[in-house]
């Protein structure tokens, strides 16, 4: 194998030692090539894709940011349409954080912004904190 790809299976344990998905919370795997953008909602546990979303062969124009922003939205749509309301996740630093569940947006961790954040709908802050850095 080729010391790229030796690299990202070691990152990949990496994650996996911190993060797994389970049928109820789902691991958000996101993968950015030089070309096109990949979403998969798995269920570690089962060993099962829940959602997924890509960018490759839609019709999305625009930059790179407002592709990604697109499959963002694809993603939260099979996954509301799959019946997932909770994903796992460790992320952190973020831009910019925008909610708009159309119901309760349950944050389980800390999180930090250097940048703005808008709650559109109801949020419930379970552990951690909110902060906006400027």
């Amino acid at each position: 194998m080729s010391s790229k790809v030796v690299g990202r299976k070691r990152i990949q344990r990496r994650i996996r030692k911190k993060i797994s998905g389970t049928p109820s919370k789902p691991r958000l795997s996101v993968f950015r090539s030089n070309k096109e953008i990949y979403c998969q909602l798995i269920d570690d546990l089962n060993v099962q894709t829940l959602a997924s979303a890509t960018s490759k062969g839609a019709n999305f124009s625009g930059n790179s940011v407002e592709v990604a922003k697109e499959v963002g939205k694809l993603i939260a749509t099979n996954a509301s349409s799959a019946g997932i309301t909770t994903v796992g996740a460790a992320i952190t630093q973020i831009r910019n954080l925008v909610t708009n569940a159309g119901g309760t947006t349950v944050l389980a961790a800390n999180v930090t912004s250097d940048g703005t954040q808008t709650y559109n709908d109801a949020v419930e802050l379970s552990t951690g904190n909110i902060t906006v850095t400027t």
